[in-house]
C-alpha cells in the first residue's frame, strides 16, 4: 500500500523508464523470476457443457458455452518459457512510497494463500484520471469488496503525473486521497486518449505491476467507468480449472458482443484516414488488419507470464500504436509468433456504446442481468449495480440504477 505522500506528488513509474532504459536495459532492471514450466494445454473452451456445470452460470446463458464466456480460440503452439529477468530500480527523482516490492518479503505467506484461493490472485489497473476523486469515491467500495469468494484481487487507481497549469489543490487532494484509502498508483505518463498517450500508459501500468505486485498471478486493466461482477469472473475462472483449463498464459476481455453480431474471427482494417482520429500509419503499422484484440474499455486480463515477455522482449515498446486495445493484440501476436500458446477467452460484457444499446439490459431482474464487465457507466450506475450485486438476491430489480443513464 502507498504510504503518505511527501512535499512532491507520489513516486512515478512508467515513461521516462521506457524511454531511457529501452529492452536491452530492461531485461536487467526487471524482477527476478525463473522460466515457468510448459504446461499440458487444453482446448481453449469446450464445445458443449458437460454434467455438473457449475451452479453460478447466469440463468439465460447461452447453451454449449461455459458461465459468462462466449467464444475462445484455439490454442496454436506450444508455449515456451520467457527468459529470467533481473531486479528493477524505480527512475530517479521521487521517493518511493509503494513501500518496497511486495513480492519479496510477503513471498511465502502469498504462495500458502494461494493454494487456498478460489482464483487466481489479480491485480487491476483501473484507469482514471487525477480529477476524478468523485468518480473514484464511488465505484471504490466496488473494488475494495472484489477479493470476496475470490481469494485475492488488489487494485489500484492509475493515474498520471500533473499537467501544467493544473490547479494547485489538486495535488493536496490526491495526497489526502492517497494518505486515507492507499489506493492511488501514479504512473510517470500523459493523460490522453490516441496518438499512443494512452498506449504508453498501459506499458507503464504493466512496468509498475511487474516491480510491486509480481507476487500476483494475472494482470487486469480496466477503465474507472466499467462495472464488473468479480464473482462470475472467479467461476469462469473454477470453471476453466475444474477442465483441466490453465490460467497461466491467458488473454481474457470482451473481444466480440455476440449478441450484436461481432465474432472474433478476424481483427478490425486498419484506419488509413488521416482526418480520423483513429488514424494509423503505414510507418507505424503497415499490415491492412489488426490481429484480434480485446476491446480496451471494458478491460482485459493477461498472465504475468505474457506480461512479462512483453517487458521483457521489448515488444510493447517498439510497438506503440495509435489505439490502445489494437497495441495489445499486436503484442499478444508477437508472442504467439514466437511460439508462445495463449488462451483467448472472449468474456460476456458490453463497451456500453450506441451502437450496442438494443442489446444492453437496463431493466429486469438481477439474475437476468448477463455481464461480467459492462463500460461506459456514470459512476452512480456503478455504485447502484455493485450494491444490487452485494445484496443477493436475485429477484431484485436494476431498472432504478440505470435512471441516470436514459436521462
Amino acid at each position: 500500500p502507498w504510504g503518505a505522500w511527501k512535499q512532491a506528488d507520489p513516486p512515478t513509474v512508467g515513461m521516462d523508464f521506457w524511454k531511457q532504459s529501452g529492452a536491452s536495459n530492461l531485461r536487467q532492471k526487471l524482477p527476478s523470476a525463473q522460466p515457468a514450466a510448459p504446461a499440458t494445454w487444453q482446448p481453449s473452451a469446450p464445445q458443449s457443457w458437460q454434467q455438473g456445470a457449475p451452479p453460478s452460470a447466469p440463468q439465460g446463458a447461452p447453451q454449449g458455452a461455459p458461465p459468462s464466456e462466449q467464444q475462445a480460440t484455439q490454442p496454436e503452439a506450444p508455449p515456451s518459457a520467457p527468459p529470467a529477468a533481473q531486479p528493477v530500480a524505480l527512475p530517479n527523482g521521487e521517493p518511493n512510497a509503494e513501500s518496497g516490492d511486495e513480492s519479496g518479503a510477503e513471498s511465502g505467506a502469498v504462495a500458502s494463500a494461494e493454494s487456498s484461493a478460489r482464483c487466481p490472485s489479480l491485480f487491476a489497473a483501473v484507469f482514471t484520471r487525477r480529477e476524478d476523486l468523485e468518480r473514484r469515491a464511488l465505484v471504490r467500495q466496488m473494488w475494495l469488496d472484489a477479493s470476496q469468494n475470490w481469494g485475492q484481487v488488489v487494485a489500484r487507481f492509475a493515474v498520471c503525473g500533473a499537467v501544467e497549469g493544473e490547479d494547485p489543490s489538486l495535488k493536496d487532494q490526491l495526497m489526502n486521497e492517497s494518505a486515507t484509502y492507499h489506493d492511488l498508483m501514479l504512473l510517470d505518463c500523459e493523460e490522453g486518449y490516441l496518438n499512443g498517450i494512452l498506449t504508453r500508459k498501459v506499458l507503464a501500468s504493466m512496468h509498475a505491476f511487474l516491480m510491486h505486485y509480481s507476487h500476483l498471478q494475472l494482470f487486469m486493466k480496466i477503465d474507472d467507468d466499467t462495472f464488473i461482477v468479480p464473482h462470475k469472473l472467479c467461476d469462469l475462472m473454477v470453471y476453466r480449472r475444474e477442465n483441466n483449463m490453465t490460467m497461466d498464459s491467458v488473454y481474457m476481455g470482451v473481444f466480440a458482443e455476440i449478441e450484436a453480431g461481432e465474432n472474433m474471427e478476424k481483427g478490425n482494417p486498419v484506419v488509413r484516414d488521416p482526418s480520423s482520429p483513429f488514424y494509423e500509419s503505414v510507418e507505424n503499422y503497415p499490415e491492412d488488419i489488426y490481429p484480434v484484440s480485446a476491446k480496451g474499455g471494458p478491460g482485459y486480463i493477461l498472465s504475468k507470464r505474457a506480461v512479462k515477455q512483453i517487458a521483457v522482449k521489448g515488444i510493447g515498446q517498439s510497438n506503440v500504436l495509435t489505439n490502445e486495445d489494437k497495441s495489445v493484440g499486436v503484442w499478444v501476436e508477437h508472442l504467439k509468433q514466437e511460439g508462445e500458446q495463449l488462451d483467448f477467452v472472449n468474456l460476456k460484457g458490453t463497451d456500453g456504446y450506441e451502437e450496442h444499446k438494443d442489446f444492453i439490459p437496463t431493466s429486469g431482474k438481477w439474475s437476468d442481468y448477463p455481464f461480467i464487465l459492462h463500460h461506459h457507466l456514470a459512476a452512480e450506475t456503478i455504485s447502484c449495480l455493485h450494491e444490487v450485486d452485494m445484496a443477493g438476491d436475485p429477484d431484485r430489480l436494476i431498472d432504478t440504477c440505470f435512471e441516470g443513464e436514459q436521462a
